[in-house]
């Protein structure tokens, strides 16, 4: 697993969250189950 970092929209406010995911697409699937697909702001990104 790799994490990923992404910026989302959560209860109007901005914020950095971090997800654990085999990919970036995956990352983005998850983050779009959680927050909602208009809350994603950016693009995860790998971190090591």
């Amino acid at each position: 697993m790799k994490q990923f970092r992404a910026t989302v929209r959560a209860s109007g406010m901005v914020v950095t969250t971090v997800v654990f995911a085999t990919s970036t697409l995956e990352a983005q699937k998850i983050l779009q189950a959680q927050f909602g697909a208009n809350n994603v702001v950016s693009i995860p990104t790998q971190i090591h």
